[in-house]
């Protein structure tokens, strides 16, 4: 059996113990809270624009803002009720203050006319109008990286391919696993519309070798589907990062400052397929997506939730108690939040919460071991570019491409000198952006 995988990357110690906290985890559903904050740049991009106003009643499903240009998303309503402010408050993950929505919840449960079709009828759309579906959805990225989906399908580049990433690499994270656990059958048919949206021949499911019940379950449920293939993947973190996964699976390099379509690909995840068979089928908008709650707390599971409800409002008062750190997002690639007062956005995919972060060393010098460039995915020297940030060389950064990097963690994982290597590339992309 082939396991295909990529140069670089490591093997996170304690991985399979952490995920093991939820694998086999029902999938919750929580009470709907009393208020929901939506902010209006949860997506990449430009943030999107209201089209609602204060005291006006909503319904779920309804458009609440809608994309400013290409590069933005709309956002919809997951429960009924009266928008009460349309102001600035704490937004993920970086703590800043960021427009939002603030909907105040009447329990009426009072929903939209969805526009459902039957599987057969949906398989007869045109790429248009599947596109036009995932931007009035306001589909994007499920993965974390938030990039709005339909802008992978406009254009005039061919598509070769188009990739479905299942690998969640993450040591915690397991809400990828609980989709294709749980929705085989729906994830697939998403690929079929992202196939027919795209024009693509070719679809792939790539899956890691921790989980192969669900591997299993897509290989024998596509059994005689010549379109799509089941591709198995040796686990190593980053695995799961798109130009690594291409790479691996195709032996195809997106070029530096490139994007995966450069070369004919489209890579998307698991849940955005899965979120997006639900809007052609259904007729329903991103409203709520799956994440994982776990760490060092009572009950870990994985969750479906409204997006824009509250941490405080998923987690009990005695785990946040017990606990010093609060992530969102994985254990290797999420940000420390300081507050339980912070939205699920749709680019948060899993809440973490533990006593302390892993002890490590004080920062000593740089040992020239080489371990962070021998195990940077993007091949990249992370030790030089923690230099030039650290002797404020910024102008000096794109010249070793610190664009590249993919934030993953690797290089501060591996450094034997406790180097916050990845501390120094994000201030150094904070400090471009800046100029």
């Amino acid at each position: 059996m082939k396991k295909f995988s990529f140069k670089g990357g490591i093997h996170i110690h304690g991985s399979a113990a952490k995920k093991a906290l939820t694998t086999n985890s029902q999938i919750i559903i929580p009470k709907d809270p009393e208020y929901l904050y939506l902010p209006l740049n949860q997506q990449l991009g430009k943030p999107s624009v209201p089209v609602v106003e204060v005291g006006d009643q909503v319904k779920a499903g309804q458009l609440l803002a809608i994309k400013d240009g290409g590069f933005s998303a709309n956002i919809h309503s997951p429960i009924s009720g009266v928008i009460e402010h349309i102001d600035f408050f704490i937004n993920e993950p970086t703590g800043q203050l960021s427009k939002s929505i603030v909907i105040k919840n009447d329990f009426s449960n009072q929903e939209v006319e969805y526009i459902s079709r039957s599987t057969e009828d949906a398989m007869k759309l045109t790429a248009k109008n599947i596109v036009d579906i995932m931007e009035e959805s306001g589909l994007v990225g499920l993965g974390g990286a938030t990039f709005p989906t339909p802008i992978k399908y406009l254009g005039d580049k061919k598509c070769s391919a188009v990739i479905l990433n299942g690998i969640e690499c993450e040591p915690y994270n397991t809400a990828d696993y609980a989709i294709m656990k749980n929705h085989c059958k729906e994830v697939i048919r998403g690929l079929k519309y992202m196939l027919i949206a795209s024009g693509a021949p070719k679809g792939y499911i790539c899956i890691e070798d921790n989980k192969m019940d669900v591997y299993e379950t897509f290989r024998q449920t596509l059994s005689g589907d010549t379109d799509i293939q089941v591709a198995l993947f040796k686990e190593k973190y980053p695995q799961g990062a798109e130009k690594q996964l291409v790479s691996a699976l195709l032996n195809q390099e997106v070029t530096y400052g490139g994007l995966p379509i450069d070369i004919g690909v489209i890579v998307n995840n698991v849940g955005t397929a899965k979120a997006l068979c639900d809007a052609v089928e259904l007729g329903k908008p991103l409203t709520h997506h799956y994440l994982t709650i776990t760490g060092n707390v009572k009950s870990p599971s994985n969750y479906y939730v409204p997006i824009g409800i509250l941490f405080k409002d998923l987690i009990d008062d005695e785990d946040f108690d017990k606990n010093n750190v609060l992530l969102a997002g994985g254990l290797m690639m999420g940000k420390t939040m300081y507050t339980e007062m912070t939205p699920v956005t749709k680019g948060i995919n899993a809440i973490i919460l533990l006593e302390d972060l892993p002890k490590v060393g004080p920062e000593l010098q740089c040992v020239r071991c080489s371990s962070c460039i021998d195990n940077c995915p993007a091949f990249l020297s992370p030790t030089n570019l923690a230099q030039l940030v650290k002797n404020n060389k910024y102008d000096t950064l794109n010249e070793y491409g610190i664009v590249a990097c993919i934030e993953c963690g690797t290089c501060s994982y591996v450094c034997p000198s406790h180097i916050p290597l990845l501390d120094y590339i994000r201030h150094g992309k904070l400090e471009l952006r800046r100029r």
